[in-house]
């Protein structure tokens, strides 16, 4: 989805149809918005240092001047604009104040609000409800207790080398078993033989 980033209107209603659609789908949206980049990107890359000639063209996209003129259309008085723009500027410059005279954060404490509370702090319970099976062949008593090929035959058909942990496993129970195979390509064809032969056994 695609929305105006300068423009307060069409931003409100694109995100309230994004939000409706992840609420009923309950799956996720990706929102595009075309902003302007109108300040400094931080306070050490000035906007005059890579913006250049492009900053006169990016003011006339400036979001703030183009949803005052839409709610001059809608009836709003110039005074009720006016004093808006005080109490913002009033509210900018005293929490400005407030910040210059703050500590400095503490490095011990850098990780705290980042989450919200919660009063569950420990599991409890089970994880599978009642007589329910293993949720997968990983977490089964018989995965666990067989031997490296065996638990490759019970998660299917997969190569008995398709992870480096339980690769290692089989190349090592297959070398003490007889085959001298080296290459990836030849340790899965002997292990295939060689499961084969555990499974008739």
């Amino acid at each position: 989805m695609r929305v105006d980033g300068a423009d307060f209107i069409d931003s409100y209603k694109g995100l309230k149809k994004a939000i409706t659609y992840v609420r009923k789908n309950r799956a996720p949206i990706l929102v595009h918005a075309n902003c302007p980049l109108l300040g400094h990107h931080t306070s050490g890359v000035r906007k005059e240092w890579y913006r250049g000639e492009d900053l006169d063209v990016q003011q006339l996209n400036d979001p703030i001047v183009k949803f005052e003129k839409w709610l001059s259309a809608s009836g709003e008085t110039e005074k009720t604009l006016s004093d808006i723009r005080k109490i913002a500027y009033e509210k900018v410059a005293h929490d400005y104040q407030q910040a210059i005279k703050a500590a400095d954060p503490d490095v011990e404490d850098f990780d705290s609000h980042e989450f919200a509370p919660t009063p569950v702090t420990e599991e409890k319970g089970e994880r599978l409800p009642k007589g329910a099976g293993p949720r997968n062949a990983f977490s089964s008593s018989s995965y666990q207790s067989a031997s490296p090929p065996q638990r490759a035959i019970q998660v299917g058909s997969r190569s008995p080398i398709e992870n480096d942990r339980q690769g290692s496993e089989c190349s090592e129970w297959i070398s003490d078993h007889g085959c001298a195979a080296t290459k990836p390509d030849q340790q899965a064809a002997c292990s295939a033989i060689t499961l084969t032969e555990v499974v008739i056994k």
